[in-house]
């Protein structure tokens, strides 16, 4: 599992990287006072583009490829304070089967805790974040359904076999291999406890 989050980390670090890349040469082009008219209007159309509200990839479920990780990080990390407020609580094992019906909107997640890990805020899923960040596996609802949590915060005061709550953004699901060859798949959540 540690190579999946591996691999997570690695994307939303590159999806990051090449979204401050093409940010600062829009904005070098723009401050180019010598750019032709056109140039400027095409640059001035552009804008409002970049301010819109992200779409989140509903045709790819996978959370490792679908860019959804970083979108909900970037959220997560402006909306941190108020994530509880605004959750619902759904059902997981539906949302596991149709992951993309439930992208957008900040759910409740209450479960047994079987993994736990922190990771520092210099970390990739730290900096995503904006600070401490840390990953919880829990079961959740009647089904047992697999959720694993990427949050922010640290796992301080958690034990294994505890219930938790967590809350935020679904972002597709993962493959995971289990010890006797096959695969669990998990609901993967970004957000805070």
């Amino acid at each position: 599992m540690r190579k999946y989050f591996s691999i997570l980390i690695a994307l939303l670090f590159a999806f990051s990287v090449a979204a401050c890349g093409s940010s600062s040469s829009s904005k070098q082009s723009s401050s180019n006072s010598s750019a032709p008219k056109a140039t400027e209007q095409q640059t001035q159309k552009e804008t409002p583009k970049a301010n819109k509200a992200p779409e989140w990839n509903k045709s790819d479920i996978n959370a490792e490829s679908n860019g959804n990780l970083a979108i909900a990080a970037s959220i997560v990390r402006e909306k941190k304070g108020s994530l509880k407020e605004n959750a619902e609580t759904i059902n997981p094992a539906d949302a596991i089967k149709r992951p993309w019906d439930y992208y957008g909107k900040v759910y409740k997640f209450q479960g047994i805790a079987y993994v736990l890990q922190d990771y520092p805020p210099t970390s990739d899923m730290g900096k995503a974040l904006g600070g401490d960040a840390c990953e919880i596996v829990i079961t959740s609802g009647e089904s047992e359904t697999i959720v694993d949590g990427m949050l922010y915060g640290t796992t301080k005061g958690i034990q294994e076999g505890t219930t938790v709550n967590m809350y935020g953004y679904i972002v597709g699901t993962m493959e995971v291999p289990n010890k006797i060859g096959g695969k669990f798949t998990h609901l993967v959540v970004v957000g805070v406890k």
